[in-house]
């Protein structure tokens, strides 16, 4: 059957998540969800859309989320969740320069995986960070705004134990390595449809990853004047 386009992204006409034998109607929803309201926004999507697409009774919607607002911030603090529990095992006090590169390494990586693993839910994201919906801001303050605090704190300790430049801002520097990563998900349809390069890829996103590493390191790290 084929599927229509909007905004860029295929819409089967028939729900491709029907709930199957033992399978968990509320993530049969979520997923039906994350994909419409990434490919048709939140105003766009209807809560008849979400229960059709997942095959279930629409009076189920407002049984496991209480409507489409709630099942729009489940589906958001999922991955809101998911991020921070990464972040605290991930971001800890580096006791040396080499695991201060290592885990800044498997930070990003880590974060390009969400990409990979949740291309609908990323891209939702994205979406509410420059329309900064008053909606899902307690979402994000409690979430991924703890994520930027995890890695502007790790930042900071590195910069105390001498890693980093002495003048260094430790929160534009923790703006500028999400904003290096966030690009690659903002131009992901760009990347592969003019260069056919794509963070799924996992060779190029190993050199994605290893190459911003590099950059990072390069600008921030302590350099004496006789180095430079």
């Amino acid at each position: 059957m084929e599927d229509k386009q909007t905004d860029g992204i295929a819409l089967p006409r028939a729900p491709i998540f029907p709930k199957k034998n033992g399978e968990d109607t509320r993530q049969c929803l979520m997923n039906s969800a994350k994909h419409l309201f990434a490919a048709k926004g939140y105003e766009g999507t209807t809560v008849k859309n979400i229960a059709d697409r997942a095959g279930v009774n629409i009076s189920l919607v407002s049984y496991y989320f209480g409507g489409k607002e709630g099942i729009y911030q489940s589906c958001l603090e999922q991955l809101g969740t998911a991020n921070l529990i990464a972040a605290q095992r991930i971001l800890k006090e580096p006791k040396s320069l080499e695991e201060f590169r290592v885990r800044l390494g498997l930070f990003i990586e880590q974060n390009f995986d969400w990409y990979v693993q949740e291309p609908e839910l990323t891209s939702i994201v994205l979406r509410e960070c420059e329309l900064a919906s008053p909606m899902v801001l307690p979402l994000f303050e409690r979430t991924f705004l703890q994520v930027f605090f995890y890695l502007q704190s790790f930042l900071k300790a590195a910069k105390q134990r001498g890693y980093l430049h002495e003048g260094l801002d430790v929160e534009v520097t923790a703006s500028l390595i999400f904003g290096s990563i966030s690009h690659f998900a903002r131009v992901k349809r760009l990347h592969k449809q003019l260069m056919n390069l794509t963070i799924r890829d996992p060779i190029y996103r190993k050199k994605v990853t290893d190459t911003l590493l590099q950059v990072i390191l390069t600008g921030i790290l302590w350099e004496s004047p006789k180095d430079i």
